[in-house]
């Protein structure tokens, strides 16, 4: 016998209504939404394809042109970062193509005809979004898997989605396209993490560059290069000792060849945690230790590290150092590997 509900059937809700009227017309609706997302989705990957096996050699002139211009600050690493960051821009923003066409548009002239109308109206709205830098206020948002973000400066959320939760802390700051998709946002190809600085820095970094004339769209890289470039401000440290861990950790994760990248987001986390925290330290080994093992767990994805292997390293008991990255983990939000 058929468990399947039809649609002239009483909903199993109870409200005595037909299915079709009640929960059935939500399921549609939400079926509908899908599919919509689900268009979106792939055009999205289908995009990514579109340039790098058409455009590549443009966007790689493009690369060269702005990295003299904008990127002279920065090391080799970062530089790589600024390309992964300045893509979605060029993409987007920059007239390459004959007949004054970025890559995105050409794509959407090449595919506009087979997209759906809901999905082609978001399409549209892709191809006016602009750079910003955006905040990370929540990753256990109402939506699961999603974090809530807003840009610096701005009131809107927006909800974006997420793989894995241990990748991003709240707080935290990225910068990227958002484009719009059906009950939520997410990045244009990607987004870059910004660590290096403080909120306030960023915050006035974006206000200066939204203000020229041209505004993000003509100005992005030049805000890109500044947001990553080595010559940062120093973190301000509420105490002194914390600034010690800081240093002791940095002096450990240098002599293993750990990257500068790492290092300063590893820096990040510590700072955030004193923040949140304001720990009272007697002796500064235990908490680089822990620090140390957290940012082997949870950023360089080390799962053969053992608690007492870091400890002895640092010359502190595993006992103390276990309980402290606990606290570590309970306070970023980040679950234990």
């Amino acid at each position: 016998m058929s468990s399947k509900i039809r649609r002239n059937d009483p909903c199993p809700c109870g409200s005595g209504k037909k299915y079709k009227k009640c929960h059935g017309r939500q399921d549609a609706n939400k079926a509908k939404l899908n599919a919509v997302n689900n268009e979106l989705y792939r055009l999205h990957q289908d995009l990514i394809s579109f340039a790098t096996t058409s455009y590549q050699n443009k966007i790689e002139e493009q690369f060269k042109r702005f990295e003299k211009t904008f990127s002279s600050n920065l090391d080799d690493e970062t530089k790589e970062i600024y390309h992964t960051g300045l893509t979605p821009w060029i993409m987007s923003s920059v007239p390459c193509l004959k007949n004054n066409e970025t890559i995105l548009k050409r794509f959407y002239h090449s595919t506009q005809k087979k997209l759906s109308p809901h999905a082609r109206d978001l399409f549209v709205r892709w191809l006016h979004a602009k750079p910003s830098i955006y905040e990370i206020i929540s990753i256990d948002s109402p939506k699961k898997q999603f974090m809530a973000v807003k840009e610096l400066g701005e009131d809107e959320t927006f909800f974006i989605p997420f793989q894995n939760k241990d990748d991003f802390v709240e707080g935290s700051l990225l910068i990227g396209i958002v484009i719009p998709f059906i009950e939520h946002h997410n990045f244009l190809l990607t987004m870059v993490k910004l660590y290096e600085r403080d909120k306030n820095y960023y915050t006035e970094l974006l206000q200066k560059y939204k203000g020229e004339k041209e505004g993000l769209s003509k100005t992005f890289p030049t805000l890109l290069a500044e947001a990553l470039s080595s010559e940062s401000i120093e973190t301000e440290w509420n105490d002194t000792i914390h600034e010690e861990v800081a240093h002791l950790l940095t002096e450990h994760l240098s002599e293993r060849g750990i990257s500068d990248r790492i290092i300063t987001e590893s820096i990040f986390h510590w700072h955030t945690f004193c923040e949140m925290e304001k720990p009272t330290i007697k002796k500064i080994e235990p908490y680089a230790a822990a620090m140390d093992y957290y940012i082997q767990k949870g950023i360089l994805n080390d799962s053969e590290v053992k608690q007492a292997t870091v400890a002895e390293t640092y010359q502190t008991s595993a006992s103390t150092l276990s309980t402290i990255y606990r606290r570590i983990v309970q306070a970023l939000g980040e679950n234990e590997k």
